[in-house]
C-alpha cells in the first residue's frame, strides 16, 4: 500500500519550473474570468452625439417644406420625359428662316454658342436649308430640339416639293446598252486554255480538265462528252454548244491487238474487265480481224462498248 501511494505522488509531482508555469496559468485564468463577469469596470462606452445628426434631420423638413410651398408653373416639366421638358423651357422658338438667320435670332429661339457657330460654319461651306428637315441635319442640333423647333421653320417655295411640278425633278439619263463580247467558235480537239476560257462560264479550272479529258480520250467525238467532266452540267453545256466544233480527223485511236495492258488500262472507256478479256482474248485466240469480231464479245452490245468504235483500230 505504501508503495502505491509513494507511486502516486511521484506521477503528480512538479518540479520547479512546473509548478510557476501552473500557478501563471491559474493567474491567467481568473484575470480574464473577472474582465468577462465585470465589463463595464475595464471597458469604458463612448457617448455619441446625436445633435449634429438633428441638425441635418431638421435642415432637412425645412428644404421640403419650402419645396412643397412652391408653386409649379404648369408646362413647366414633365417627369414622364424631364429631358422633354427641359429643352421646353430651354428653346423659345418664334417662326424663322434658318437660312442666313442672325445669330442674335438663334440665341432668342435658344440656341448655344456652340450650335450656332457649327450653323454658321455651314452657311459659310455653301450649305443651305431647303426642306425643313435640313437642319436635323446639323450635328449639334438633337432630334430632340429638332422636334420642338419644325412648327416654326419657315421655308418659302422649297419646304415641300410640288407633285405637280415634275420639271423640278432631274431628267434621268438613257440607259446604255450592254455590249457584250460575241464569243468565237473554237475546236475542241485543238483549242488551248485561253481559246477555252474566252467563252462565257468556262475559267481556268474548266479549261483545265477540258484539255486534260480530251488528252486521256484520245479526243472528243461529241460535244456531249463534256458531260463525263465533273462540274459541267446541260444547263452550261447548252449554252456553250453552238460555239463549239469537232473535227473527228484528229482523234488518235488505240490499235486492240497490239495496245498493251496497262496503255489500254489509261483510257477512261476501258476498265480492269474488259482490258482483261481483251487481253486474254489475243494470248488465246489471237488478233480481232474486225469491229464486229469485237462486238461478237458482247451479246446485245451494250452502250459502254458502243463508244469506243471511234477509239480503236484493228
Amino acid at each position: 500500500m505504501k508503495q502505491f501511494i509513494q507511486q502516486i505522488k511521484q506521477v503528480f509531482a512538479y518540479n520547479r519550473r512546473e509548478k510557476v508555469a501552473v500557478m501563471i496559468l491559474v493567474i491567467v485564468a481568473m484575470v480574464l474570468l473577472v474582465v468577462s463577469s465585470f465589463p463595464q469596470f475595464f471597458v469604458k462606452k463612448k457617448a455619441v452625439d446625436f445633435r449634429e445628426f438633428d441638425s441635418l434631420l431638421v435642415a432637412l423638413e425645412k428644404g421640403r417644406a419650402k419645396e412643397q410651398r412652391a408653386p409649379i408653373e404648369p408646362g413647366s416639366f414633365e417627369s414622364t420625359n424631364p429631358d422633354a421638358s427641359f429643352l421646353a423651357a430651354k428653346l423659345k422658338p418664334f417662326p424663322f428662316n434658318p437660312n442666313m438667320l442672325p445669330e442674335e435670332d438663334w440665341t432668342r429661339i435658344g440656341l448655344s454658342e456652340s450650335q450656332i457657330r457649327m450653323i454658321k460654319n455651314y452657311e459659310k461651306k455653301g450649305g443651305k436649308f431647303l426642306r425643313k428637315k435640313d437642319l436635323s441635319k446639323i450635328y449639334a442640333i438633337s432630334a430632340a430640339e429638332y422636334a420642338i423647333l419644325e412648327p416654326f421653320i419657315v421655308i418659302p417655295d422649297v419646304d415641300e416639293p410640288s407633285r405637280t411640278q415634275p420639271g423640278r425633278e432631274k431628267p434621268k439619263p438613257p440607259p446604255v446598252a450592254e455590249t457584250k463580247p460575241v464569243p468565237r467558235v473554237v475546236e475542241l480537239n485543238t483549242a488551248d486554255s485561253v481559246q477555252l476560257m474566252a467563252l462565257r462560264g468556262i475559267g481556268p479550272w474548266y479549261a483545265r480538265r477540258i484539255i486534260q479529258y480530251r488528252q486521256q480520250l484520245g479526243g472528243y467525238v461529241d460535244v456531249w462528252q463534256l458531260l463525263e467532266i465533273k462540274g459541267i452540267d446541260s444547263s452550261l453545256l447548252l449554252e456553250l454548244k453552238p460555239y463549239f466544233r469537232i473535227d473527228s480527223t484528229r482523234i488518235e485511236r488505240i490499235d486492240l491487238n497490239t495496245e498493251k495492258f496497262r496503255d489500254l488500262l489509261r483510257h477512261p472507256y476501258f476498265n480492269y474487265q474488259l482490258t482483261k478479256l481483251i487481253v486474254n482474248h489475243r494470248e488465246r485466240k489471237g488478233k480481232f480481224s474486225s469491229w464486229n469480231a469485237f462486238i461478237a464479245l458482247f451479246p446485245g452490245t451494250p452502250d459502254s462498248i458502243t463508244r469506243l468504235k471511234p477509239y480503236v483500230k484493228f
